[in-house]
This record gives C-alpha cells, sequence and structure tokens, in this order.
C-alpha cells in the first residue's frame, strides 16, 4: 500500500513530482510524532480495560483514546498545512508551487490514516482480526484504481485518491467500531473533533499573526524564513493553552492532570540540575 503511490508519480509525472510527494511526506510524518507515541500505551491500555469487562471504563477509554488522537494528530498536522511551504523553503530552499497542495492532501491524508490506526488498534485490543483486514484491502484495492486513473487525474488528483482511500478505511472501520463496541459514541467523537478543529484554527491564526510581526533587519531569504518559522511557533504555544481552555476540549480533570504533569517534569528537571 505505501510503496503504489510513490512509484505511480515517479512513473507518470517524473522525478520532480516524485520529489515534491517525497519532501511533503517527510514534513507531514514529522507531524505525526505525538501521534505515534500514543499507539502503544493505547494498544496496552484498551487490552487492560476491555478485560475487565467494564461497560463504563470501555466507554470512557474509547472516548479518552479519539480525543488524544485527534489532538495530537490535527493540531500539528493544520500548522504543516499552513506552513508548510515555509518550512520546506526554510529547509530545502525550494519554493515548488506543488508543494502547497501536495502538502494540504498529504496532511489530510495523514489525520485520516491516525484515525484509522486507532479504530485499528482498538479493534484488534478487543481480541478480533477480520474487518480490519478487509479494511487494509479495500484501501489498497481503492489505491491501485487511483494508480490506473493517475494519467487521467493528474498529480494532484492521485493524492486526493490517496486521501478518499484513508477515509474509506476510516468509515468502514467506524461501523466495526460500532458493531464490536456498543458503548462507542460517534456523537461524541464528532463533538470532539469539531473543538479541535476550532481550536486548531484560533490557534494558526495566532501562529499567522505572529509570523506576520515585521523583522528589524534585512537578511538572507532563508534565514528569514526559518525566522519567520519561529515566530509562528512561538504565536501558536503562546495561543494554545487560553484556546482549548476558550473551546472547552479539555475538561476540568484533564487540565489538572496536564498541569500537574508538567509541574512534575519541571521538579524533576529542576533535581536533576
Amino acid at each position: 500500500y505505501q510503496s503504489v503511490l510513490p512509484i505511480v508519480i515517479l512513473k507518470l509525472f517524473g522525478a520532480e513530482a516524485a520529489g515534491v510527494l517525497a519532501v511533503a511526506g517527510r514534513v507531514v510524518g514529522s507531524a505525526m510524532i505525538a501521534q505515534d507515541a500514543l499507539v502503544l500505551p493505547i494498544l496496552s491500555g484498551g487490552t487492560m480495560v476491555f478485560v475487565s469487562g467494564s461497560t463504563e471504563q470501555i466507554r470512557l477509554f474509547l472516548a479518552k483514546s479519539f480525543k488524544a488522537t485527534i489532538a495530537a494528530a490535527l493540531l500539528p498536522l493544520a500548522f504543516v498545512a499552513a506552513f508548510g511551504t515555509t518550512m520546506v523553503f526554510a529547509w530545502t530552499g525550494e519554493a515548488d508551487p506543488k508543494f502547497q497542495m501536495a502538502l494540504w492532501l498529504c496532511a489530510l491524508a495523514a489525520l485520516l490514516k491516525a484515525i484509522s490506526l486507532l479504530q485499528l488498534i482498538l479493534y484488534r485490543a478487543s481480541g478480533r482480526a477480520l474487518l480490519d483486514n478487509i479494511r487494509q484491502v479495500l484501501r489498497i484495492a481503492a489505491i491501485l484504481v487511483v494508480a490506473l486513473l493517475g494519467r487521467t487525474i493528474g498529480f494532484t488528483g492521485v493524492l486526493t485518491g490517496m486521501a478518499i482511500a484513508e477515509f474509506l478505511g476510516v468509515v468502514f472501520m467506524f461501523f466495526a467500531i460500532a458493531a464490536t463496541f456498543r458503548v462507542f459514541s460517534t456523537r461524541t467523537a464528532i463533538e470532539d473533533t469539531v473543538r479541535i478543529s476550532v481550536a486548531a484554527s484560533m490557534i494558526i491564526a495566532a501562529g499567522a499573526i505572529g509570523g506576520s510581526i515585521p523583522l528589524p533587519w534585512d537578511m538572507a531569504v532563508r534565514a528569514s524564513a526559518t525566522l519567520r518559522l519561529i515566530q509562528i511557533a512561538l504565536g501558536c504555544l503562546v495561543a494554545t493553552w487560553p484556546v482549548l481552555r476558550l473551546t472547552k476540549f479539555l475538561s476540568e480533570r484533564e487540565r489538572s492532570t496536564l498541569l500537574s504533569f508538567v509541574y512534575r517534569r519541571r521538579a524533576a528537571l529542576a533535581v536533576t540540575e
């Protein structure tokens, strides 16, 4: 599945388009570090919760897992989608117009893939292993159709097809999760997604404002892009906590847990020093 698109794009559109996809994939992949780190804790925690047989614990675990995954994936991917071309230019010095659309579509596909991967983990943690294999076959079939139509639909169409293939996997696994866990609430997952989407938009807006502050000196173009990225990142960081509180994405208990974790980390660093 992972090898089909790079080969198709290289064959149909040449090395330049393949290079754009490779760089976009690297940038988007770097935004998925936090979500990747959640995989093992969710798998091990899900196994223990499902073995317990507690309906309330299962319901809570499903809700928190979706919430954490959406937050860990959507916020950094929104940053990449908004400022990815600046990141690419600061990194490589390249400003190919294909980068913007490639970053948008790769980020969308990565977000859908993160949700689909979570669904797969939860389904496997329940002890089942049939529908997730059907999901994989469905994704492979979709991406092969995209490959066959590649010359007709063009570079952007192929990347759009990649996102559609991931979307089909998400939809299929939503039905699988709902059938496996009767306590799963699609409404709660949608509400959390809407809240974090609004929060991400506000955080990105704050970053854009921070990046628009003019620099007081002249410098090389790539160095200027790097400093602008720092300004954008600082604007996003400053806005993140107030925005999460304003949108009520984090409950009081979740905020207390997060703050206590931060304070413990600071205390541990202070002791180490």
